[in-house]
């Protein structure tokens, strides 16, 4: 009698433990998500304030300079940071590589490893005529065009894209001379052209290989063909593509909408909403449907870059209402409903991956059995069609009107491999929504710090214009009286601003115990990733710098 009393009784450790080990994995995520959300909003503070110092070789303060140097000036600096990021960025891709010593290869030829600095500057040396060109075109064609244009085109805003469209140029030639480094300079490259050297040449000794006959010719040094550029630009297109609407969306949303009462605003909202969980879903599948194997960086990519973009406009636009209620009141709703939002996805994810894999590519042989009209039996007559051989005796029990059916060995192969895709689709399933929660913790948090430091440096810029919302207290106040109430409004800003951080991590804290509870995979993402940090850090300086071209008068 004792004994089954004990089993009824609730054991209080193990209790404990299943509540405590979910609390401790989301304070364990919320504590490096916050660490590395600083660092990219402190990147983000500083290239703010870049931005309003204007040409600092004119000598004149900003508000003296002229539109299209102003423009140019923050172009440079825009454009000449973002080169070298994306150069830095691609050069990543080299360092787990051995770089060959040398003209020959050889058995005993060593080879050895760069740094993050040396393979910068390997890149660097080729693709430096492409920056220069291009800086060229961008800057020069930003002071021209503004100089020409009439006032009532600023704001279509043409440079913004401009810089868009030559910022995706560098990016992917930075990527075409990466691989060309990697087929001509490094072991594992030189050796993929070896053996395609050795099948067509059997003659060649497989231990030599003359590395000149590999090394592009000088032209190509500097001008890669039009094929090759091609094919890697397509294979950027979805990052290309995911940015120009982001860019798109908060252009019109900026200078073509007006937000005249709170069922406007409400829309935005909602639309900003739908259009960020649209392209997060998006991400997903196209993530899911490549059959290589799964990346975190890519599906942050995708994932990271419109969550900013669009929800640091949606942020500002809470933190500019002049009534506090109202921006009290919309960050607590998006709160909300970011918790039911994350609670229903990590729902929807653990109910596809749980239970075992079903296969959806199989032969037409056994589709076809499986559709015909007739009633198995039970479950387990399918199971001994798994194994191979298959005996006489099971196989018996599978007729179908008097004929037997024998599954071949490529049927068997192709089940067998049908099993395993459907296997690495689940795993791919969980491992991108646990990539998929990181990347918008990191993006809202990096919206919230960069919509503050939009507000603080160019809300009162004389070179940047942000549309005073109706029913503002300042539209009714002189010049004098609006600097006398700067302090009054500074302050009412960062008591709003630190309500959304707040707000935020209650939020994140309480989405990360559900999601732990749910099952999510949160250790299968490295959160220590120095390519994450200086990927999210080129992410906050770009947004700031896109947000600062879109409000500019």
């Amino acid at each position: 009698m004792l004994f089954w009393l004990r089993r009824l009784l609730p054991r209080p450790c193990f209790v404990s433990n299943a509540v405590s080990q979910p609390i401790r994995l989301a304070l364990e995520t919320l504590v490096l998500v916050l660490r590395n959300s600083l660092l990219c909003i402190a990147v983000g503070w500083l290239f703010g304030y870049c931005f309003t110092v204007g040409n600092l070789f004119s000598g004149l303060p900003p508000g003296e300079q002229s539109y299209a140097d102003f423009s140019a000036a923050n172009i440079a600096w825009f454009y000449g940071v973002f080169s070298l990021c994306m150069v830095v960025l691609m050069a990543t891709k080299l360092l787990p590589e051995q770089f060959v010593v040398g003209k020959v290869v050889t058995a005993g030829t060593t080879p050895r490893r760069l740094n993050i600095f040396q393979c910068t500057m390997k890149l660097l040396g080729r693709i430096i005529p492409h920056l220069v060109l291009s800086s060229i075109i961008v800057v020069g064609g930003d002071f021209v065009m503004y100089s020409m244009v009439s006032e009532s085109w600023h704001r279509f805003k043409p440079c913004v894209y401009i810089a868009t469209f030559w910022g995706f140029y560098v990016m992917a030639i930075a990527d075409v001379f990466v691989r060309q480094i990697y087929q001509t300079e490094t072991v594992r490259g030189l050796v993929a052209l070896q053996v395609q050297a050795s099948k067509l040449n059997p003659r060649e000794p497989s231990c030599y290989m003359n590395l000149s006959r590999h090394q592009p010719r000088y032209r190509q040094i500097w001008m890669p063909s039009l094929r090759r550029f091609s094919k890697v630009y397509t294979r950027n297109l979805p990052v290309m593509f995911f940015a120009i609407i982001s860019i798109v969306y908060v252009h019109v949303m900026s200078q073509f909408v007006a937000l005249q009462g709170q069922w406007e605003i409400l829309g935005f909202a909602s639309t900003s909403i739908a259009l960020k969980l649209a392209l997060q879903e998006f991400a997903k599948a196209l993530m899911i449907a490549a059959r290589k194997p799964v990346s975190r960086r890519a599906m942050v990519t995708l994932v990271a870059t419109p969550t900013i973009l669009v929800d640091t406009q949606v942020r500002m636009l809470l933190l500019r209402q002049s009534s506090t209620n109202v921006s009290v009141v919309g960050s607590v709703l998006l709160a909300g409903f970011e918790i039911v939002v994350r609670a229903v996805k990590s729902f929807v994810v653990q109910r596809k991956t749980r239970g075992p894999p079903i296969p959806v590519d199989i032969s037409r042989r056994w589709s076809s059995f499986v559709n015909a009209p007739f009633r198995l039996a039970s479950t387990s007559q399918i199971k001994p069609l798994q194994v191979l051989p298959v005996s006489r005796t099971a196989s018996s029990k599978l007729v179908r009107n008097g004929t037997a059916v024998r599954l071949s060995r490529s049927e068997t192969a192709r089940q067998s491999k049908a099993q395993r895709e459907a296997e690495q689709r689940q795993l791919k399933h969980r491992i991108l929504h646990a990539a998929e929660i990181y990347s918008d913790m990191y993006a809202e948090y990096i919206a919230i710090g960069c919509s503050y430091a939009i507000l603080f440096f160019y809300r009162d810029h004389p070179q940047f214009q942000f549309r005073l919302l109706p029913g503002s207290s300042l539209l009714s106040k002189t010049s004098d009286s609006i600097e006398a109430t700067n302090t009054q409004q500074n302050r009412q800003l960062g008591q709003l601003g630190a309500l959304q951080m707040g707000t935020e991590i209650i939020v994140d804290f309480l989405a990360c115990v559900l999601e732990a509870a749910e099952g999510v995979e949160f250790k299968s993402f490295d959160q220590n990733d120095s390519f994450l940090v200086y990927f999210l850090a080129v992410l906050a300086f770009s947004n700031v710098a896109i947000s600062a071209g879109l409000y500019m008068r």
